[in-house]
């Protein structure tokens, strides 16, 4: 970290140009100054909650749907080209559709929500999909119930993938919720604040408010992925 800040410096030092990279110093003195006042939690939170509210959805939909891909074929069959196509388009894309279809009030929530779906989707396909073919045909010969299959066969095989899709999704649904708010000019958000940077040349603005997400983002992420730890500690305890 200090290496990389000490170059930072002296990159700045050589550009010589405050409006083409801001020196640590500035972006510092731009972070005192944002922390400070109560206004940047407001935009925080607005942001925030719009993107992990996306977030959630995305989540909850995903393992729904992954649970009923994998037990029906058919079902697996039916959403295939639908993932295909979520995945494949750029989220540029998606954005100015979505601008034309929905508010620019939800437009960060349900953007997080399409690039979150597929990969929770995907990856809890996968685990199903790889259980223990031995615990499966077991479950099936003493028939056990679908909640007692959820718990005792596909939970284990589901953990490693989830918590590995949890780790990728949080992040990109931060970067593409903010690039939602950047391009819909969502007022009192934080890409609303990444624009007028990028408009007015204040890098130590953009750095700042870039910084201050991507904190938020990584802090969201450890809680969840903690709490996603212990409740299937929890589970395994049952």
């Amino acid at each position: 970290m200090a290496v990389a800040l000490l170059l930072w410096q002296v990159a700045a030092i050589w550009v010589d140009m405050r409006y083409l990279l801001a020196a640590p110093s500035d972006v510092l003195s731009v972070l005192s100054r944002l922390l400070s006042s109560g206004e940047t939690v407001k935009i925080l939170w607005t942001s925030f909650s719009g993107i992990t509210l996306g977030f959630l959805y995305g989540l909850i939909a995903g393992v729904v749907l992954g649970i009923l891909a994998g037990r029906f074929s058919a079902v697996e069959i039916f959403l295939w080209p639908y993932m295909i196509t979520i995945k494949s388009v750029p989220v540029a894309s998606f954005i100015v559709l979505a601008l034309i279809w929905i508010k620019t009030t939800v437009l960060s929530t349900f953007i997080a929500f399409l690039i979150v779906l597929p990969i929770i989707y995907n990856n809890i396909l996968g685990g199903i999909q790889g259980a223990d073919r031995k615990m499966t045909e077991m479950a099936n010969a003493f028939s056990l119930s679908l909640p007692r299959k959820l718990l005792y066969v596909w939970t284990p095989a589901v953990k490693p993938f989830l918590l590995s899709a949890v780790h990728s999704a949080i992040g990109l649904a931060f970067k593409s919720g903010v690039a939602a708010e950047v391009i819909a000019l969502k007022s009192g958000t934080v890409g609303d604040m990444l624009h007028d940077a990028r408009l007015y040349l204040e890098t130590a603005d953009l750095f700042a408010w870039t910084i201050l997400i991507v904190v938020l983002s990584a802090v969201f992420e450890r809680i969840f992925s903690g709490i996603l730890r212990a409740s299937f500690a929890g589970l395994e305890k049952l």
